[in-house]
């Protein structure tokens, strides 16, 4: 047991160490909700052996619980995703995408289907699937 923790400390320690580079990227907002303000970390939307910014989005708690729920989600909440489903970085509008998926409401199924859905988001939105379904 104490071997598991040891390496989930470790991983924290190496997810703490992308802190000040997805500030930078996101503006020191939460890069699903724009929000300003609140208390930000770095979460990791794609497992990568060393995880690195390609794999890892700078979210609010909020935004964090939405996305790590499998139920529950706050379909009002979530109109944020009205935003950062245009994001150019391509991890953001992945997830934005795989969340409105998630939603059983009629402005979300709208919005989602205004996105081209290229072969390389469609790849991410499965490895995030597959990620948070562990």
């Amino acid at each position: 047991m104490a071997k598991g923790l040891e390496k989930h400390r470790e991983r924290q320690q190496q997810l703490s160490l992308l802190g000040k580079d997805l500030a930078r990227r996101s503006g020191r907002k939460c890069e699903l909700c724009h929000a300003a303000g609140e208390s930000l970390t770095a979460c990791e939307a794609l497992y990568q052996p060393d995880p690195d910014l390609d794999s890892c989005l700078f979210l609010c708690a909020r935004c964090r619980e939405q996305l790590e729920s499998q139920k529950n989600h706050d379909t009002n909440y979530l109109r944020c995703l009205n935003h950062s489903i245009w994001s150019d970085i391509p991890l953001v509008q992945a997830t934005a995408l795989y969340l409105l998926d998630k939603l059983d409401a009629d402005w979300a199924e709208a919005l989602a289907e205004q996105v081209y859905r290229y072969p390389e988001l469609d790849e991410l939105m499965a490895q995030i699937d597959k990620h948070l379904s562990r």
